[in-house]
């Protein structure tokens, strides 16, 4: 066993490790049995550790008594024998990267406490020092008691595999509209203008009327043709995979209360309430709806000098397939009553018409109300009320109104709310 001792100055750090590898380069791991150390600090009756996390080595960071800092390399076998061998004793502080998930739950489970924090700490902490595992650990040390570093939250088995299959949906989804667009290009090429093109189920049906129109040349064609089946193999595989995820997201979205709740939002189907149930899954981390939209990156960047702000485009940050759904969310509200005397919502119509000249700009609008309504939903762990925030209308209680024979009566608004309440309510208790 071997262990290394500096002085807690960022410098000493520094020069102390830099010596150790002047003097062997060929270090050897620094490994550490913590439970038998009595000497270490303690932080509310457990030892505190700062773990960075990395594939095979991990590096531990404690401080004993005497306020000497220890910095030990641990493999993985190694750690989780730790973990177990003492439950409860320790600590840890990690970064919420890759494997976070998983060590979070290993540590619980055995009795320990963890605290898992944004990647950026270690950086902001350690702004004058190199970045590399010996300093992360030493960070995250001192992250443990510094009260302003906030938490992040990380996510169960199940959540993490709804998330793949969303990535995996997107994935497939690029690959699909490129079947769908050579398909076009192929039929425009060689002179088939008659066959629209413009999506799955049109595409198809040109590639067969292209093989039946073609059937008595087939050997003039048949190079065309078997290109073409090859598309159609591809759309009709790509379409049945993207089925089978939106079946999953379903039957998850049947189980989750949040999702339950979400869905009762106008607009909002169950590609967009699963990914926000799912990142939103601690609602109480936000302060605010502004707070809450940003999460999302569905904000726009600025910059400025002199007290003069310029606003400029949508960040890059957040889920680009959460921003996308909200997207054409907004498009069917906007499209709903869009050709009839009355509009079916006044906020959304005052929207698109303020942003004649910038329609998508409008649609941003409404996807950023859409987001703000939820964190409301998600807040109070109430169906969405259309009484408390009426911008995004009311589906249901003008269908009532054209079936309720009893519309003319003046408590008429009051006795449809209260139907429309009871509705929601069964629906979110399900």
């Amino acid at each position: 066993m071997t262990t290394h001792t500096y002085s807690t100055s960022p410098r000493a750090i520094i020069a102390s490790h830099n010596q150790i590898i002047s003097q062997n380069k060929a270090v050897q791991p620094l490994v550490v049995d913590l439970s038998d150390q009595s000497i270490i600090k303690e932080l509310n009756g457990k030892r505190p550790i700062g773990l960075d996390l990395a594939t095979k080595k991990y590096r531990l960071c404690y401080q004993d008594d005497l306020g000497k800092m220890i910095n030990v390399e641990l493999r993985k076998n190694e750690l989780r024998k730790m973990l177990r061998e003492i439950p409860g004793k320790y600590h840890l502080c990690i970064e919420g990267c890759s494997g976070a998930s998983y060590w979070e739950r290993f540590a619980r489970e055995n009795g320990h406490k963890i605290k898992v924090v944004p990647g950026y700490v270690t950086r902001k902490l350690g702004w004058n020092q190199p970045k590399d595992d010996f300093n992360d650990a030493y960070n995250l040390y001192n992250a443990l008691f510094n009260p302003l570093v906030p938490s992040c939250q990380t996510r169960t088995e199940d959540e993490l595999a709804i998330s793949a299959l969303i990535s995996q949906k997107e994935a497939l989804l690029k690959s699909l509209n490129e079947q769908v667009n050579k398909t076009r290009s192929f039929l425009i090429e060689t002179g088939e203008y008659d066959h629209v093109v413009s999506g799955c189920g049109s595409a198809v049906q040109a590639i067969e009327l292209y093989i039946l129109n073609h059937i008595h040349t087939a050997s003039e064609h048949k190079r065309s043709i078997r290109c073409l089946e090859g598309f159609k193999r591809m759309i009709l595989s790509l379409t049945k995979e993207i089925d089978e995820i939106n079946e999953t997201l379903s039957e998850y979205g049947q189980t989750n209360k949040q999702v339950k709740l979400l869905l009762t939002i106008p607009g909002v189907g169950i590609e967009t309430a699963v990914p926000i149930a799912i990142g939103a899954k601690n609602i109480e981390r936000f302060e605010s709806a502004r707070q809450f939209q940003a999460y999302w990156g569905y904000h726009p960047t600025h910059g400025g000098s002199g007290g003069e702000i310029e606003m400029g485009k949508m960040s890059s940050n957040g889920d680009r397939a959460l921003k996308r759904t909200l997207y054409e969310s907004a498009l069917s509200l906007n499209h709903q009553g869009r050709y009839k005397d009355e509009p079916r919502s006044e906020w959304i119509y005052t929207k698109v018409t303020q942003n004649k000249a910038a329609f998508k700009k409008g649609m941003i609008v409404i996807g950023a109300k859409i987001l703000r309504i939820a964190y409301g939903v998600l807040k109070t762990g109430k169906p969405y009320n259309p009484a408390i925030d009426n911008s995004l209308g009311r589906i249901k209680t003008k269908i009532h109104k054209r079936s309720n024979p009893k519309y003319k009566e003046k408590n008429i608004n009051a006795v449809l709310q209260n139907k429309y309440e009871q509705e929601l309510t069964l629906a979110a208790l399900g």
